[in-house]
């Protein structure tokens, strides 16, 4: 039998083993500033990527409840309710509309903190992001992007990453720089979650929200995307949003030409877009008590079009799998192209909250498919369509 006394000094004896065992391990790995980051976005990264699923399956939840359809196609679902029950189709964008109203009203009123955009808090801030009004507006989010309303789904969800990022640095004191690059790292998640994109969510953060492509600020971002993509693919298969089904080529010096045309021209829609979007923010964002009427009331107008045009709803990923897969000709493009800039100046102008950049992605598309068309009523060779649609994306 083991004598008693001895047991403490044998637990002692093992405690200062581990310990002296900790302290070698230490020495031998000395982990700088710049391996330190990199740990920091491996772990943000996978955070931010929880919340974009938490996200997406926050808003299947709510398309399931509203609509009494699970598992399907947000595009499906309002084609069978614009056959089978058009009141249906008003009543659930209209539903989703009032709740997102109700829960804006709500932050408003009872939550004292302003919420704090990621760009903002990246690259003007110290990196902290307001917790409550930030998930309660991206709350908003899901009941407006669940009902179909047209508009984007990566604002919020980036959001709600960077969110995450920031409680995560602020629990730990990193220091404000430190602590950006941080929101960073999982803003980069996040865009990297939301369009299935490895690289191009760290190259977005660094250019557009950092301004810098410098490797001190690209690597980590990198690492903490392609570590968001990694934490996807766990939960299912990352597949690309847009799928070609044929190879796709621009070939001769002709094609050349006409794609720095409508370079030039994209670059004026977008400009007339951008300046439709701040004069909708403008003219019919008003009071805030009436968020919930107004936001209801678009999400009417929503339902009223989807009816004629389900293709509508949506951030848009329909109407560009449909022009890469030749579902529909330039004369139906050309009246979805008014309708989408209509109706998602309609809901963003409300003051609902979501994204504009794959509307952006969506208006460009149709832009292009559109200069094919002409392009071939003048005698240009070729089936160039989809290319075009590309290029103007």
């Amino acid at each position: 039998m083991t004598d008693k006394k001895n047991q403490p000094a044998e637990k002692t004896h093992l405690s200062w083993s581990w310990l002296r065992m900790a302290l070698s391990l230490r020495e031998k790995v000395k982990l700088g500033d710049k391996q330190v980051i990199f740990i920091w976005a491996v772990v943000v990264g996978a955070l931010g990527a929880l919340m974009a699923l938490v996200f997406e399956m926050g808003v299947e939840l709510v398309q399931d409840v509203l609509t009494g359809r699970t598992s399907y196609r947000q595009i499906q679902v309002f084609q069978e309710m614009a056959g089978q029950d058009p009141a249906w189709c008003i009543f659930v964008p209209a539903a989703g509309g009032l709740l997102a109203g109700l829960t804006l009203l709500f932050t408003h009123r009872f939550v004292p903190a302003k919420a704090t955009e990621y760009m903002e808090a990246v690259a003007l801030g110290n990196g902290y992001v307001p917790p409550k009004p930030s998930l309660l507006r991206s709350l908003s989010a899901v009941f407006s992007v669940g009902s179909g309303a047209s508009i984007g789904r990566e604002g919020p969800l980036v959001q709600a990453a960077a969110v995450a990022g920031s409680a995560l640095g602020r629990f730990f004191h990193l220091s404000a720089p430190r602590l950006r690059l941080v929101v960073a790292c999982a803003a980069a998640s996040g865009m990297s979650s939301a369009f299935h994109t490895p690289l191009a969510g760290g190259l977005f953060v660094s250019e557009i929200v950092l301004g810098a492509l410098t490797i001190d600020f690209l690597a980590p971002l990198l690492v903490a995307s392609c570590a968001g993509h990694f934490t996807m693919g766990l939960f299912h298969e990352p597949a690309p949003i847009y799928q070609l089904q044929q190879e796709v080529s621009l070939a001769g010096n002709q094609h050349v030409l006409w794609c720095v045309l409508l370079g030039a021209l994209a670059s004026l829609v977008a400009s007339f877009w951008l300046l439709i979007l701040k004069k909708s923010r403008q003219y019919l964002n008003g009071k805030r008590q009436w968020l919930p009427v107004r936001l209801t009331a678009a999400g009417v107008l929503v339902g009223v079009i989807a009816i004629f045009y389900p293709e509508i709803v949506g951030n848009g990923k329909n109407i560009i799998t449909s022009l890469i897969n030749y579902e529909f000709d330039a004369a139906r493009a050309a009246v979805l192209l008014f309708l989408k800039i209509f109706t998602v100046a309609i809901v963003f102008g409300v003051g609902t909250v979501g994204g504009a950049l794959t509307p952006s992605l969506t208006i460009g598309s149709v832009c292009g498919f559109l200069f094919s068309a002409a392009l071939t009523q003048l005698g240009v060779p070729g089936d160039h369509a989809i290319a075009y649609s590309l290029v103007g994306m």
